[in-house]
């Protein structure tokens, strides 16, 4: 599975000191990245590919490990850099402003890459739809999203990587379960689950997990199946050491505050603001203590 490096801003920022002549700007320019982005390094807000992690070392002249905090895991595959070339900066610019909230503005650059794209770049125009669809989905726009990533009957589309087509099939998945067309959901994530090497086999079982969770209405025997879906990507995802242990121990949490089981509920809350703070996920963290409030605090009487 592709993975992401949280890198030590601290670090880079010093190693830089010995070399006053050169401007951040110049800095960004060797390493590939714009100074907006080396920015956003320096602060430790996002982490970066391993090809750019290498980079940045590269032009440091220090071994990977000197800068590197750990790895962490992106919410989808991560595309190598080939596959979208010149626009990388453009598709980096437009992950910050959709993790920054302003979905319209990442949408209109990959409107805005899109229109770039000659008819030789097949799979970068790939990449950039599926990154457009995931920003519509973000925003609310989940048909539209869905509109996107029918390939089906686009020539241009036909030799796209099957990696490509696994992504694309999973955030239809995601746009459907939204939609609650939950069945058009289940045929999506389950087409997923055929390979156990596959990329989004953990995040498959994750999703089954969540659409048992919208249809069961406290029914106990599917609250038993979430929860059997649930613990198997959460043990897939912590052997990896990937933040996704988060969204399991949530979704855990959830299930358990349904049950009435608070006490069990308030752990595995608890145990999911340590993994996304250990990986700096901070918005994750801040939805994780909504669903506190929501599923035990707002449940619970105190005298």
């Amino acid at each position: 599975m592709a993975i992401k490096i949280l890198l030590d801003g601290t670090k880079i920022s010093s190693l830089q000191k010995p070399r006053r002549k050169q401007t951040k700007l110049g800095f960004a320019a060797q390493c590939g990245i714009s100074s907006r982005w080396l920015g956003y390094i320096e602060r430790e807000v996002y982490p970066v590919s391993e090809a750019v992690a290498y980079r940045i070392a590269r032009v440091l002249d220090v071994p990977l490990e000197v800068i590197m905090k750990h790895r962490v895991y992106p919410d989808s595959p991560e595309v190598d850099i080939s596959d979208v070339g010149k626009h990388q900066k453009a598709l980096d610019r437009a992950q910050a402003e959709d993790m920054a909230g302003k979905h319209g503005n990442a949408i209109t650059i990959c409107h805005r890459v899109l229109g770039r794209l000659g008819k030789g770049e097949t799979v970068s125009r790939a990449v950039v739809t599926i990154r457009l669809a995931t920003f519509l989905d973000n925003a609310g726009r989940q048909q539209q999203a869905i509109d996107y990533l029918q390939w089906n009957n686009q020539a241009w589309a036909a030799d796209i990587p099957k990696r490509l087509k696994q992504w694309a099939a999973y955030h239809r998945a995601i746009a459907y379960r939204r939609l609650k067309q939950w069945d058009a959901a289940e045929r999506e994530l389950r087409s997923l689950l055929k390979d156990v090497r596959a990329t989004h086999w953990a995040a498959a079982q994750h999703q089954l997990g969540v659409i048992c969770l919208e249809r069961s209405q406290g029914h106990e025997d599917s609250l038993t199946q979430a929860l059997a879906y649930f613990e198997e990507s959460r043990t897939c995802w912590q052997q990896e050491q990937n933040h996704r242990e988060g969204f399991s121990l949530r979704r855990i949490a959830q299930v358990q505050a349904l049950r009435k089981d608070y006490p069990d509920a308030i752990r595995c809350f608890m145990r999911a603001v340590e993994v996304f703070t250990r990986c700096k996920c901070y918005r994750y963290v801040a939805q994780t203590r909504q669903d506190l409030e929501e599923y035990v605090l707002g449940a619970v009487r105190f005298c």
